[in-house]
């Protein structure tokens, strides 16, 4: 069973990279041969590049599985061609906001009519969580062909994080994002919802800070915070960049991820694997975990909702605390990335098996 696995630029989530390891595929560009990602073009050049690449695809027919990272129109239209034999299974790998952007419309109306299109014509979907495999049922219309996968933490790291157990004594959430500059990873990891949100839990709450991880960049971060009061702004501590997470999980008492269709965040999942609970919206994809343990942590993808959601949390005593800190960890014990990992070759094996080749 020979598999190539197309990827976007710079490179694939090492995540998906080691998914696609799995299978022990070959690795390619997307765009391999007519590079248009991270390049500044126009639509109708763009187009004209996924039509040259679609051609140059000719060199994969050697390969009886094509996994594509994310939903891209070039293989689609290797397939219309011919380029892509029938026989060859093309498979494609959601995860990504793109599904839930799908769900929304907010790639426009012509546009989402055309990833709908694009998203029916492959022959297996391959969905990180229940979130993305439940929009994905609705635009292709079946269940069948469609596979649920997940992510986790290697196990080394899911022992160290198990031994955290933050005590939950104190006002302090946690949030991982890496959005630097760029508008368009603001809005989807809802940065707005979450500082907003912790501006009304501050009424309640006074004493609570925000301790934000990664890189915000400085245009969006001084645009947020000229929104907010400036007592809010005195509770929020952009830290940068951290090799030590570890620290900050365990010196935390509340993880927020309140995104507009992220996947599946894998740190909201080491979080509960380190015993802290974690504040998710319903367009988030590790929505699912958290349910498994509470409903309580699962707010609308709201502003005011998030606010009420942290001010419900932190109303809870010290021992309801520790409560759903037991359940929050056992909810997340099977998301490792072993299991991740077996189910993903699990996935193979029934594509091979439809194939035919099995």
């Amino acid at each position: 069973m020979k598999v190539a696995y197309l990827h976007g630029r710079p490179s694939a989530h090492y995540i998906h990279q080691d998914l696609a390891k799995t299978w022990d595929a070959d690795f390619y560009f997307v765009d391999q041969d007519f590079q248009w990602q991270d390049e500044k073009m126009s639509a109708a050049k763009r187009t004209w590049f996924w039509i040259r690449n679609a051609f140059s695809y000719r060199k994969y027919r050697e390969y009886d599985v094509i996994l594509v990272d994310n939903l891209h129109f070039s293989p689609v239209i290797a397939r219309k061609l011919g380029i892509i034999k029938k026989n060859q299974k093309m498979v494609v790998h959601m995860g990504s906001h793109t599904l839930y952007f799908m769900s929304r419309n907010l790639f426009g109306s012509f546009a989402t009519k055309l990833h709908c299109w694009a998203l029916r014509q492959y022959d297996e979907i391959i969905c990180e969580g229940e979130y993305s495999l439940n929009i994905a049922e609705k635009i292709v219309g079946s269940k069948q062909h469609i596979h649920y996968s997940f992510l986790g933490p290697k196990e080394e790291k899911v022992a160290a994080l198990q031994k955290l157990k933050p005590e939950l004594n104190g006002k302090t959430l946690l949030n991982i994002s890496q959005v630097e500059d760029n508008d368009f990873r603001w809005n989807y990891k809802g940065i707005d919802i979450m500082l907003m949100g912790f501006e009304l839990a501050l009424s309640e709450f006074p004493d609570l800070k925000l301790v934000l991880i990664g890189d915000f960049g400085t245009v969006n971060r001084e645009l947020i915070l000229k929104q907010l009061q400036p007592n809010t702004r005195e509770h929020i501590f952009f830290e940068g960049y951290q090799k030590n997470l570890e620290a900050y999980y365990a010196n935390s008492d509340l993880y927020l991820h309140v995104a507009r269709g992220d996947a599946f965040p894998t740190t909201s999942i080491e979080a509960m694997h380190a015993g802290l609970p974690c504040l998710v919206s319903e367009d988030t994809g590790t929505r699912e975990v958290v349910l498994k343990a509470t409903n309580l942590l699962v707010c609308k993808t709201e502003i005011e909702d998030c606010g009420e959601k942290i001010k419900e949390y932190f109303r809870l005593t010290s021992t309801e605390k520790k409560i759903l800190q037991e359940k929050v960890q056992n909810a997340v014990q099977s998301y490792t990335e072993k299991n991740s990992h077996l189910n993903y070759r699990r996935i193979l094996s029934i594509i091979t098996k439809v194939n035919g080749n099995g």
